[in-house]
């Protein structure tokens, strides 16, 4: 194992004008590609792309009245993902021992920390704070967190990590995406929470099987409510699980057998 500490830094963005960063993205290249996005705003089938787009409620018959968004594009819109990764191409790592994960509104950046030097990793979130700023994102320091994964044996305390003046907190475990992560890299936090989820769903099939649903019906529930969660993301925890954590799921599966009434057992792992 590497000797070093990993460092998850998970940011969020409140604020997000994409005209903005249209313009900032594309004044960068030529005028061809400027002029694309001209095109793009008047053949838009929702009539204007990002400015002047007027939205209303319908609720039956009844429609609301209309209001202009400035920002934004059209839900459902299948050019969403192609400007989104368009808009932030040009946030990237500045060095190599620093990388960036974007999802969404969230972001988020490891960096590896090797002989107590953590320069380039302060250096990194300094430039992406700069890069928010200059293409008019505000970063929400509130939902911000920090974690600190330290492989050594001489472990000492990490100094806070400030953002505008305001300091990170710093978490011992945090949610990332769907799956729980620790600082120690263990798994018994996700497990407990995938156990939590399949377990309320485990009542759901218990009821099923008392309205009589046969047990093709049952097995069918079983496999699209609890046995996805139970595998959600399989691959990166289950190899590291311990004994007491596979005993836990395989809980989950003998007691959905015992529900829904099958002879031969459900798929284990």
């Amino acid at each position: 194992m590497c000797s070093g500490q990993w460092i998850f830094w998970i940011a969020g963005f409140r604020i997000w004008h994409n005209c903005a960063l249209l313009m900032t993205c594309y004044g960068r290249n030529n005028e061809g590609s400027l002029n694309s996005a001209v095109w793009t705003k008047k053949k838009s089938p929702s009539g204007i792309f990002f400015i002047a787009a007027g939205e209303a409620v319908r609720i039956r018959n009844s429609f609301s009245s209309t209001t202009t968004l400035s920002t934004g594009a059209p839900q459902g819109c299948v050019l969403s993902p192609l400007l989104f990764t368009l808009l932030t191409q040009d946030c990237a790592a500045m060095h190599s021992s620093n990388h960036i994960i974007k999802f969404t509104d969230d972001m988020t950046m490891v960096g590896l920390i090797s002989k107590n030097d953590e320069s380039a990793y302060r250096e990194e979130v300094q430039h992406l704070t700069a890069w928010c700023k200059a293409n008019s994102l505000s970063l929400n320091v509130d939902k911000t967190k920090e974690m600190v994964v330290d492989f050594r044996r001489a472990q000492s305390d990490h100094s806070s990590l400030y953002i505008d003046g305001s300091p990170v907190e710093i978490f011992k475990s945090t949610k990332f995406l769907v799956e729980r992560l620790a600082e120690s890299f263990t798994w018994s936090l996700n497990i407990t929470s995938i156990t939590k989820k399949a377990q309320e769903r485990l009542y759901f099939l218990w009821r099923l099987r008392k309205a009589y649903l046969p047990p093709p019906i049952l097995t069918m529930f079983y496999r699209g409510t609890i046995e996805s969660v139970r595998s959600s993301c399989i691959t990166a925890w289950f190899g590291n699980c311990t004994i007491s954590d596979h005993k836990t799921l395989q809980r989950i599966v003998r007691t959905a057998e015992k529900i829904i009434g099958v002879s031969p057992p459900l798929s284990r792992t």
